[in-house]
């Protein structure tokens, strides 16, 4: 019976994976689809025998699933997640299986992070709180939750429960005390890059080692200033200003303001909205400005750290307000030059397999629709991961392609994935992660700060659903020629997607340390193939999104 179980369990979620792009009718409305979720919730606990069975929830919350998948922008998306963290807190009660409890702990996260404005953001934060102090005894997590719940929601009754919480937990756990920094060496700032367009600059500022840092914005005219504690002007800035003037970005300069404190000054025609955060390995501090697009004719962002949702309003994305009208492409070929990525048993390495699957991509695209297409690299050459991103966005693109190779440890581990940018909430998605950013795990677990500030735009959802429309093209498109396995639509905070201003995601294609597989990555016909899905899966994708924003205006 538990063989049985597995087997429609695995139907279900290979449904589920596959529904948005394949089955599901755009033309209904939301909301009816929210209300066949809520009751076939309310049958669960009206009927004994229908709650009985564990598929009868699973199948309860696909419901839920469903709406959100299927209307990215839909304002019940806070509600729906909710709902599906609950569903999956009482099958976890039922069955004691902690897959449940991550399953509920995915959804509560990806409330907060995604949504903070919501009204349910405070409650689902300190519900994730208690899952790892009371069920998973990750006390560490659990005092990150609480403290988050007071950090953004002081004055709710969350917040006051979250007090009382830390107090219990404090018998389980002490916070690691921060230990002082020693001034003993001064850190180094060794060069400034930037790409700048007249709607966007990245500025990306290379240190030698960790530092301490505070920004500050200045108006008319407007300045950001970045100052790097402990640290001292490396030589190549020395007396150096970077005069640019072809975009957003006029000027740059770096400066020893004082004798421990080195001060990066960027000069620009207006500041709208603007983040900054700090990558690793090696540690450097990324820069992302938005100006008014005076100079390319595009609308003007709104104000720092708010999207359309945020200020209460139901906007389609400009994607979707032009019909998406999708004129230009990145395509982003993984690693390369000195990063091989990769490496099959044969030798094969992951760029070149990916580079040539990325231009067979963009001859199919081009041969088609017509669409502009750029590559992030044509050759054999190694970009930063930040690079790649800022490419993306100063070419305006409309959507952002990230192709890769994927591998394991264990050489019978097969198949592919989509990924979008969010939280890894499994080991398989963090070791992805951590190998595609050359990263420890550590580190991607420090990510999660990062993240909650900059995943606050609804790229996310159009990700989402992008991701969806290429993992089932490449599924339907491969799995009868090459028997390829599904392995979902996955969420993991890649790098290389931090910042895009599109829908952007990130495509596994194949494991090169599968005997098979590699074999199959080695012949070009197959590469044709996996290029001629994906690009069937941006057509499904353009396709979708269109009738959407046709049911919006009617």
């Amino acid at each position: 019976m538990r063989g049985k179980f597995k087997i429609f369990l695995c139907t279900i979620i290979s449904a589920w994976i596959i529904l948005p792009a394949a089955s599901v009718s755009v033309s209904r409305n939301d909301t009816e689809l929210y209300e066949e979720a809520i009751k076939c919730r309310k049958k669960l606990y009206a009927s004994a025998s229908f709650a009985l069975k564990e598929a009868n929830w699973l199948q309860c919350i696909n419901r839920y699933k469903l709406v959100y998948i299927q209307n990215a922008n839909t304002r019940l998306i806070d509600n729906i997640l909710l709902d599906v963290s609950n569903l999956y807190l009482e099958l976890y009660a039922k069955t004691r299986n902690k897959k449940y409890l991550q399953s509920a702990l995915s959804s509560l996260r990806e409330l907060y992070y995604y949504y903070p404005e919501s009204r349910f953001a405070a409650l689902a934060t300190l519900k994730a709180g208690d899952i790892y102090f009371k069920k998973l005894k990750q006390y560490s997590r659990a005092h990150g939750a609480y403290d988050r719940v007071l950090k953004y929601y002081g004055n709710t009754k969350q917040a006051r429960k979250a007090r009382n919480r830390l107090k219990e937990l404090a018998s389980h756990y002490e916070p690691p005390k921060k230990k002082p920094k020693s001034n003993s060496r001064l850190v180094t700032v060794r060069d400034v890059r930037h790409w700048t367009n007249p709607r966007y600059t990245r500025v990306v500022i290379d240190l030698d080692a960790n530092a301490t840092y505070e920004k500050h914005v200045l108006k008319n005219p407007d300045r950001l200033f970045i100052d790097f504690h402990s640290a001292r002007v490396g030589d190549k800035l020395i007396g150096r200003a970077l005069t640019i003037n072809d975009g957003l970005l006029k000027l740059v300069r770096a400066g020893q303001h004082d004798h421990k404190t080195v001060r990066v000054v960027l000069d620009l025609d207006r500041i709208d909205r603007y983040k900054i955060f700090e990558l690793k390995n090696p540690f450097r501090v990324v820069v992302d400005v938005s100006g008014n697009g005076k100079k390319s004719g595009r609308p003007a962002l709104s104000d720092e750290g708010k999207s359309d949702r945020q200020n209460g309003k139901e906007k389609l994305s400009l994607a979707r307000q032009l019909g998406l009208g999708i004129e230009t492409i990145v395509i982003d070929p993984g690693h390369g030059g000195k990063d091989p990525g990769a490496i099959g048993r044969t030798g094969l390495m992951e760029k070149d397999i990916v580079l040539d699957i990325s231009k067979k991509l963009k001859k199919i695209i081009e041969e088609n629709t017509g669409r502009r297409v750029y590559l992030t690299r044509y050759n054999d050459v190694f970009l930063p991961l930040e690079e790649r991103t800022a490419i993306a966005n100063t070419r305006e693109a409309d959507l952002f392609v990230s192709i890769h190779i994927n591998a394991n440890k264990k050489r019978n581990v097969r198949g592919m994935e989509t990924y979008y940018l969010s939280l890894a909430t499994t080991q398989e998605e963090q070791q992805t992660a951590a190998r595609e950013n050359q990263a420890s795990y550590k580190k991607i677990s420090d990510l999660e700060e990062i993240l909650s500030s900059i995943m606050l735009n609804s790229k996310i959802d159009e990700s989402r659903v992008l991701a969806h429309n290429i993992q089932s093209s490449l599924v339907k498109g491969l799995k009868g020629k090459n028997r390829t396995r599904n392995l979902g639509v996955r969420k993991a905070p890649f790098y290389v997607l931090i910042g895009a201003q599109m829908p952007s995601v990130l495509i596994e294609a194949s494991f090169i340390t599968n005997p098979r597989e590699e074999k199959l990555l080695s012949s070009p016909k197959y590469r044709q193939e996996v290029a001629r899905q994906i690009y069937y899966g941006l057509e499904a994708y353009i396709k979708q999104m269109k009738s959407q924003q046709s049911v919006a205006s009617n």
